[in-house]
């Protein structure tokens, strides 16, 4: 039954009928939980059991979020196509929290995160922009992979320049520090790429905020 929505709901997608869409998926992720619920304890004492060794170290709690993370991540994104703020903001943290207990990586949280303290910034809730991009930095402490590191760090700038929340000059300096901190790591990778993205960004920096054309004109230059 469950594969059947599944399949219904894909349907529609394709077809761009959210509507629809919205309908399964919901029925799909109400499905689930009743489930879970339901079985429960019995799902506990399995998980539990010696026996079941395919699911060793895994709690009822990180089992049911590894089915669901992802369809409230789904329904999330459709109610951001309808214009559905309320429920894009119930949904997106639903699957924030079925992802950080699945313990998924630092990443994808970064980006679900600055989701959140995007669309805050859209509707002047400044105390949980604030909120969500401080959660999307510190998950960055923690990225060792400079790949990941960097496409979250673009990710983070972005929102800055497009929705950050502060004064001018707060803004300011927090780009110029992560710009600067990225910059480094990407002149010890010698990957002219993301170089390149930050002596650009840099230059934009301080230009926006009418600070240091000398400065500007050499980032220019060495991009």
């Amino acid at each position: 039954y469950l594969q059947e929505i599944d399949d219904i709901w894909d349907v529609f997608i394709g077809e761009e009928d959210y509507e629809k869409a919205d309908q399964y998926l919901r029925e799909y992720i109400q499905t689930y939980e009743d489930l879970f619920e339901e079985r429960k304890h019995y799902l506990e004492n399995q998980l539990n059991s010696s026996l079941a060794s395919y699911s060793k170290d895994q709690t009822f709690e990180e089992y049911k979020a590894s089915y669901l993370s992802e369809p409230y991540n789904d329904l999330a994104e459709i109610n951001l196509i309808q214009s559905d703020t309320e429920s894009y903001f119930k949904n997106m943290k639903r699957s924030i929290y079925y992802e950080e207990v699945h313990g998924t990586s630092d990443f994808l949280l970064i980006d679900k995160y600055t989701s959140l303290a995007t669309e805050y910034s859209r509707i002047d809730d400044v105390e949980n922009s604030k909120k969500y991009i401080t959660k999307a930095e510190r998950s960055l402490q923690r990225l060792n992979d400079i790949e990941l590191r960097m496409l979250s760090t673009i990710r983070i700038v972005n929102y800055y320049f497009d929705h950050g929340v502060e004064s001018d000059e707060i803004l300011f300096r927090k780009i110029v520090r992560r710009l600067n901190d990225a910059l480094d790591e990407a002149e010890d990778a010698n990957n002219h790429q993301y170089q390149y993205w930050c002596l650009v960004r840099l230059a934009s920096a301080y230009n926006i905020i009418e600070k240091n054309k000398d400065l500007q004109y050499d980032y220019f230059i060495r991009a």
